[in-house]
C-alpha cells in the first residue's frame, strides 16, 4: 500500500471515523498489480477531513460530491465522505447525494461487486457483499440488479465490457444480459465518455471483446472487427483496423489531430496501387509496413528497402529551398521545381541524394 494512503488512512482513524480504500485499488492489490490510483473512502465528512488534513495542500473542486483531495509528495489523494445516491436523472447522474456514517449504503450504490471491497491502513479485507469470491472467480457481476444498475447509469454498460477486456474475467449472465437490454441507453450519454471507455477497451489485452460485444458497442459507433487486431499492440493500426471501411467514424473518438490524421492515411492507403507515392507521404513508414502485414499478410519492407532512395516529400527532399535559391529559383519556381524533383525521384530518374539531385538540377538548367 502507498505510503501516503497509509498515513491518511491511520490519520482518519486515529480521529475517531472509518476509512478504507476501495474500488480498483483493492482489486488491484487483491490481483497482485500495483494500483495507478487510490480511492478513499470514510465516514468523515467533508468538513471534518478538510480540518484533519488543514495543513496539507487541498483541492475542493469535487467537494459537492463529497470529495477533498490531499495533496502530498506532488500527487493526488481523493478522500470521499460514504454517500447514497438520490434518484437518478438522465440515466447518468443521481438528483441528490447524502453523506451518511453506514460503508454498506456507499457500496451498494457502486456498479461491480470487484470495485466493492474495502481494505484498512493495516491491510486488512473488509467484504459486506462477498465480492472477493467474485474477483477469485473470474467473474464481472453488478452491485445488486443488473437492469437497474445499468438504467442509473447506463456507461456502467461499457465499463462493464471494459473490465471484460481489461481483465479477461467472465460476465454473468444476468449482467450480461442486462447489457444487450439497456444497450439503446448509450445513446443518451456524452459521447466524450463513451470515447474514454471504448478506447479503453481498443487498447486491452483482450480484443475480442470488441467482436463479442459489438451489437452492443455500435449503438455508440460503427466498426468492423478485424481477427488479427490481436496482432499488434498499436493503437493506430488497431483503429485503422476497426474502421478501415469508415473512417468517418474516427471523429467519434476525440482523437488528438495527429493520431487522426496518422490513421486516416493508414485506412485511405490501404489498397495503395502507387508505393512511393504513398511511403513518400507516410507518417511513419514503418507503420505502414505493419498494418499492411496484418491487413493484408503482404510484407513491404523488401520494397521499401529496395526504393528507400526513391521515397521522398517535400519534407525529406535532401535538397533545400536556399540551394535552390542559388541555383537561380525564385518565388514560386522554388515550390514548381520541388514537385518536378519529387516526381522525377518516384520515377526512378534520380536518387533522393543531395550530390545527385544537385547534378539533376545543373543538368536541367
Amino acid at each position: 500500500m502507498d505510503k501516503n494512503v497509509k498515513m491518511i488512512l491511520e490519520r482518519l482513524e486515529s480521529a475517531g471515523h472509518k476509512a478504507y480504500i476501495v474500488g480498483g485499488a483493492v482489486r488491484d492489490i487483491l490481483l497482485s498489480k500495483t494500483p495507478k490510483d487510490y480511492d478513499i473512502t470514510t465516514s468523515a465528512h467533508p468538513q471534518t477531513i478538510i480540518d484533519i488534513f488543514k495543513d496539507e495542500d487541498l483541492y475542493l473542486s469535487g467537494l459537492k460530491h463529497g470529495t477533498v483531495t490531499v495533496i502530498l509528495d506532488k500527487k493526488s489523494y481523493e478522500i470521499t465522505t460514504f454517500r447514497k445516491d438520490g434518484v437518478y436523472r438522465d440515466h447518468r447522474h443521481p438528483t441528490s447525494v447524502t453523506f451518511g456514517e453506514d460503508v454498506l449504503d456507499d457500496l451498494k450504490r457502486r456498479d461491480l461487486t470487484i470495485n466493492a471491497i474495502l481494505m484498512d491502513a493495516k491491510g486488512r479485507i473488509s467484504d459486506p457483499l462477498n465480492a472477493k469470491k467474485d474477483l477469485d472467480d473470474h467473474i464481472i457481476r453488478t452491485v445488486g440488479d443488473p437492469e437497474k444498475r445499468f438504467e442509473e447509469d447506463a456507461l456502467r454498460i461499457m465499463r462493464t465490457i471494459r473490465f471484460r477486456a481489461t481483465l479477461g474475467f467472465t460476465i454473468e449472465a444476468k449482467t450480461e444480459s442486462a447489457l444487450y437490454l439497456k444497450a439503446p441507453l448509450l445513446n443518451e450519454i456524452a459521447a466524450e465518455r463513451k470515447a474514454d471507455e471504448f478506447l479503453k477497451i481498443v487498447k486491452s489485452d483482450h480484443v475480442i471483446v470488441l467482436k463479442e460485444y459489438q451489437k452492443i458497442l455500435t449503438q455508440y459507433l460503427n466498426y468492423t472487427y478485424f481477427k488479427d487486431l490481436d496482432k499488434t499492440d498499436d493503437l493506430a493500426i488497431r483503429l485503422a483496423l476497426l474502421f478501415k471501411d469508415d473512417h468517418d467514424e474516427l471523429k467519434k473518438l476525440f482523437l488528438n489531430k495527429k493520431m487522426l490524421q496518422a490513421i486516416t492515411f493508414l485506412c485511405k492507403h490501404k489498397d495503395s496501387e502507387d508505393l512511393l507515392l504513398t511511403f513518400g507521404e507516410a507518417f511513419d513508414p514503418f507503420t505502414y509496413i505493419e498494418y499492411i502485414r496484418i491487413l493484408k499478410g503482404v510484407d513491404l519492407r523488401p520494397f521499401y528497402e529496395e526504393n528507400h532512395d526513391y521515397i521522398a516529400n517535400e519534407n525529406t527532399l535532401k535538397i533545400s529551398s536556399f540551394e535552390l535559391a542559388d541555383l537561380g529559383y525564385k518565388g514560386k519556381d522554388i515550390g514548381l521545381i520541388k514537385k518536378e524533383l519529387l516526381k522525377a525521384i518516384r520515377a526512378q530518374k534520380v536518387k533522393n541524394d543531395h550530390d545527385c539531385l544537385y547534378s539533376y538540377l545543373v543538368k536541367m538548367l
